[in-house]
């Protein structure tokens, strides 16, 4: 894949962790962190409106940030969501009817909600023909209906690199590669699975009438869980392997076994 943005000894601050990242094309990269953590300044300095305090940030393609164009209020809808050099017509119409807007092709810009107004920004952005989009929160902001329609767009361009800044975990995973920043530091980046590797442990619970019973069998009892795509691996020490396979054959009064996996919000309290 084709080198796309190239971060280099990175940093917003004059002291503490620099970040070296690359994002390929095809890839995307989600900022995450709490209010004024930075987010906006990391996509300013990708975008050229800004320079970083130490290292660099480099480009290779052309770059377009969404909301970065007024539009005039008797503008019609459909006349800023045409197909640029690199998009297709067919690709403009899945990306209109994804982000709900397909109906709403014909009114003037100044008749939209605000979510609706998003949206615009985003097509824009999308079908300017540029391989690197900012999203500068604009994820947030859209239409919980039409976000999973764009985000399954966005993944299926595969010459496309999208930056989005977001203050919603729930929508981390959905990203390649994250980068995490508090105080405009760099807490984190990695990729989803990496972050959740760092939060809270993966916790197996026991449901059962005859709670003495279970206490004899497990305790003390360790087992590490180990995921590979659909699979889950449950391994306990040799001297605990039996009562695990008791425990997953429904030993005794066992009633179920649920298994509670962190979640990446999890992970981002604990940075």
């Amino acid at each position: 894949m084709i080198e796309r943005i190239s971060l280099e000894q990175f940093s917003l601050k004059n002291e503490g962790p620099t970040l070296s990242l690359t994002i390929r094309g095809g890839q995307s990269l989600a900022v995450a962190g709490p209010a004024a953590s930075g987010k906006s300044q990391l996509l300013n300095a990708i975008g050229g409106e800004s320079r970083p305090a130490r290292g660099a940030a480099r480009i290779h393609g052309d770059i377009r940030k969404a909301g970065s164009h007024s539009y005039s209020k008797r503008a019609k809808v459909h006349s800023l969501l045409t197909a640029k050099e690199g998009r297709t017509a067919d690709e403009a119409s899945s990306l209109v009817a994804a982000l709900g807007l397909w109906e709403s092709r014909t009114k003037n810009i100044g008749d939209l909600s605000p979510s609706q107004l998003v949206a615009v920004e985003i097509a824009e952005a999308l079908l300017s023909g540029a391989e690197v989009v900012l999203l500068d929160g604009h994820l947030d902001r859209i239409d919980p209906w039409a976000l999973p329609q764009l985000l399954t767009w966005i993944r299926s361009r595969h010459e496309l690199t999208a930056v989005a800044a977001t203050n919603r975990a729930d929508i981390l995973s959905q990203f390649d590669l994250i980068v995490v920043l508090r105080a405009f530091q760099v807490r984190f980046a990695g990729s989803p699975a990496d972050l959740l590797r760092l939060g809270p442990k993966t916790e197996l619970v026991i449901s059962t009438r005859n709670q003495d019973a279970v206490k004899a069998l497990v305790e003390p009892f360790e087992v590490s869980l180990r995921q590979e795509g659909n699979l889950v691996h449950l391994e306990a020490s040799e001297a605990q392997d039996l009562a695990a396979r008791l425990l997953l054959d429904g030993y005794g009064d066992v009633k179920f076994l649920v298994m509670r996996e962190p979640t990446l919000a999890e992970a981002l309290e604990s940075l």
